[in-house]
C-alpha cells in the first residue's frame, strides 16, 4: 500500500500570507515593558482669544492670507475690501522770511496774542530827533485808554527808522521801517514802508499798482514766527475822502477804512467788513478816530489816534488795524509840517 501524497501548496497565498506578517499592527495593543508618557503637561490651549474691542470679525469663509490666483475665485463668503492708502505725516513746516503763514502756523503766539486783551488802543505821537526843514523821525507811545484806575497803560510803543536824507526829498511819502515793541524790548511787530513818488495812482493811472502807497506787515523778530508776513495795507484811488485796504498774508481783503470828505482838528476813518460799498455809520463795525492834541502839539504835528477795534477782530486782524493808523498818519497828517495847516492831506 502506498503512502498518501501532500496536497500541492499555493505559493501565491503563502507569499502573501508571509508580506502581512511583516507589517507592523498599528491597532495592537503596545508590548509590555513600555513607560506610561510623564504626568503633568498642561492640556492645549482651548482656542484663540476673541480680537480686541473695536476690531471687526473677518466675514464667514475667509481666510487669512488668502490670495487667488489669476482666473481662480475667491471663496465663498468673501467680500473683497478696498485698499486704504495710507496718508502721508505733514513735515515740519519750514517758514522763510517773507513768507505767508497760514493762521493756524501763526497759532498762539504770547506777544501777538496780547492785542487781543484791548477793545481798543490809543496811539500818542512824539518826536524823537529832528532833522534838516524840521522833518524827524517819528516815535509813538501805544497805550490802553482804559487801564487801572482810569489811567492811560502803556504798553508798546513805536519808533521809525529811516533816512535823513530821503526826510528831507520825499518828505511824508519816504520809505521807513517801523519797529513796534514792548516795555522790555521785545519786538512784536515790523512795518516796512517802500518809497513810492505817487498816491492814489498818480495822474489817473490806476491800473499801476506801485502808483498806490503800501506799507507791509511782518511778525517781530521776538515772536514765535519772526519776520513771517502778516499782511499789507494799500491806499486806494479817491477822490475826496481817504479809503484804504487791509488784506492778510494770502492777500485777501479783511477791512476796508474809509473817512469823511473833511476834517481838521478831529477827524473820523470808519472801518468796514470786506467787499461792503455802503459806508454809512450803521455799516461799521469800528473806527479809528484823530483826536485834538492842543495847540502846541499840533503846530509841530503831534497826533494822537484812538482805534476801537471790531468786536470779533483776532489778533492778527488787530495789529492789521494797529499798523494801520500809523499809516494813517503819515499819508494823511505828516504833511502838515509842509505847510497845509491843519487839514488832511488828501
Amino acid at each position: 500500500m502506498s503512502a498518501p501524497t501532500a496536497p500541492p501548496v499555493d505559493e501565491k497565498a503563502q507569499a502573501q500570507a508571509q508580506y502581512a506578517a511583516a507589517q507592523p499592527n498599528h491597532h495592537a495593543p503596545p508590548p509590555a515593558g513600555y513607560a506610561p508618557p510623564p504626568a503633568g503637561y498642561a492640556p492645549p490651549p482651548a482656542g484663540y482669544a476673541p480680537p480686541p474691542a473695536g476690531y471687526a470679525s473677518p466675514p464667514p469663509g475667509h481666510h487669512p492670507g488668502y490670495a487667488p490666483h489669476p482666473g481662480q475665485a475667491p471663496p465663498a463668503g468673501y467680500a473683497p475690501q478696498p485698499y486704504v492708502i495710507a496718508q502721508p505725516v505733514q513735515p515740519l513746516m519750514i517758514v522763510q522770511p517773507g513768507m505767508a503763514v497760514p493762521m493756524a502756523v501763526m497759532g498762539a503766539d504770547p506777544l501777538l496774542e496780547g492785542l487781543a486783551m484791548y477793545p481798543g488802543l490809543m496811539v500818542r505821537q512824539k518826536v524823537r530827533s529832528w532833522c534838516c526843514r524840521g522833518l524827524y523821525e517819528n516815535q509813538y507811545a501805544i497805550c490802553n485808554p482804559w487801564g487801572p484806575g482810569g489811567h492811560k497803560e502803556h504798553i508798546l510803543h513805536a519808533y521809525e527808522e529811516s533816512a535823513c536824507m530821503a526826510r528831507c526829498c520825499v518828505g511824508a511819502r519816504r520809505g521807513l521801517d517801523l519797529k513796534i515793541k514792548t516795555a522790555d524790548d521785545r519786538e512784536v511787530l515790523k512795518l516796512d514802508r517802500p518809497f513810492r513818488l505817487f498816491r492814489k495812482g498818480g495822474l489817473f493811472c490806476c491800473c499801476i499798482d506801485s502808483f498806490f502807497q503800501i506799507i507791509k506787515v511782518y511778525a517781530g523778530k521776538d515772536t514765535l514766527n519772526p519776520h513771517q508776513k502778516l499782511g499789507h495795507i494799500r491806499e486806494n484811488f479817491s477822490f475826496f475822502v481817504p479809503y484804504l485796504t487791509i488784506f492778510d498774508a494770502n492777500n485777501q481783503e479783511v477791512y476796508r477804512i474809509v473817512g469823511d470828505c473833511c476834517g481838521c482838528a478831529n477827524y473820523q476813518m470808519r472801518i468796514f467788513r470786506p467787499h461792503e460799498e455802503n459806508h454809512d455809520k450803521e455799516h461799521q463795525i469800528g473806527k479809528i478816530a484823530k483826536r485834538w492834541s492842543g495847540l502846541g502839539k499840533e503846530i509841530i504835528a503831534v497826533d494822537n489816534f484812538f482805534i476801537e477795534f471790531p468786536p470779533d477782530a483776532n489778533h492778527i486782524q488787530r495789529a492789521l488795524l494797529l499798523a494801520a493808523t500809523l499809516f494813517i498818519d503819515y499819508l494823511y497828517f505828516e504833511t502838515k509840517n509842509d505847510d497845509n495847516g491843519f487839514a488832511i492831506d488828501l
